[in-house]
């Protein structure tokens, strides 16, 4: 078994559009909501990104809610 640890907010943006990075210069950019979501992790399944890696079993982080407000 190949495995591969997927941070999934760090790993890809598949859906911009429900990017919503609070508005608050005490957060640095680097942890404010980079982007990456589930519909990312969802393009490189169906791209075979991780076959072509010769991956074979993906534990992915648990996803939570960041807070919404700042």
């Amino acid at each position: 078994m190949i495995l591969y640890f997927m941070m999934v907010d760090r790993f890809r943006n598949g859906k911009p559009e429900n990017d919503a990075p609070l508005k608050d210069k005490d957060i640095d950019a680097k942890v404010n909501y980079m982007g990456g979501d589930l519909a990312g992790y969802h393009k490189a399944l169906e791209e075979g990104y991780f076959t072509k890696l010769g991956i074979n079993t993906l534990w992915i982080s648990p996803i939570t809610q960041n807070p919404l407000t700042g």
